[in-house]
């Protein structure tokens, strides 16, 4: 499947990006409202991030079929429900593979991670699609990000805060392996 994907970075090491008619936007009056929100009723989520080679490996065994080059794999906990995915390397657009797993196929495999992120995920309704804020547990950052079906809809989206689509450093594999 096809991922078309934007992301924003809102705040980061206590600085923030977004403005207050941005915030305004997506229903909030200021960063502490979104804040207070995040953390009532929302889903944390663990991913964690595996070598190349051990993701090849495990998306082999698990019946996928990659006719792209593999950029990252994961295994992701949510909601008392486990995926793995494998992504191919790319910004705004990539290939993505996910499947449900059971949950003592992601702890069999879950220690084989060399980087992991853990984040409250906020999901809300904006333009028609659904915008998720991620606020990591792990280190003082905020990430939005929105997928839509077409690059055309994605470069047509207001921007919130910083955009980083492109910027590798904020993707979840490479945070994963940072020291914090």
């Amino acid at each position: 499947m096809q991922e078309i994907e934007k992301k924003y970075l809102l705040s980061e090491g206590g600085e923030y990006f977004i403005t207050d008619e941005q915030l305004a936007r997506i229903g909030y009056r200021n960063i502490n409202d979104l804040l207070a929100e995040t953390f009532r009723g929302v889903s944390m989520t663990t991913s964690g991030y595996l070598p190349l080679e051990e993701g090849r490996e495990l998306a082999e065994e698990l019946g996928f079929t990659i006719d792209f080059e593999l950029g990252e794999a994961r295994l992701r906990h949510k909601a008392g429900r486990y995926f793995f995915a494998v992504k191919s390397n790319g910004s705004l657009e990539r290939t993505e593979l996910e499947k449900e797993v059971s949950k003592e196929y992601f702890e069999r495999h879950f220690g084989k991670i060399d980087g992991k992120v853990e984040k409250s995920r906020l999901k809300k309704p904006f333009q028609g699609y659904t915008l998720e804020i991620d606020v990591y547990m792990d280190r003082p950052l905020i990430v939005a990000e929105i997928e839509v079906p077409t690059q055309e809809e994605a470069e047509k989206l207001p921007v919130l805060g910083k955009e980083i689509t492109e910027d590798q450093r904020y993707k979840n594999k490479n945070l994963s392996r940072e020291k914090k």
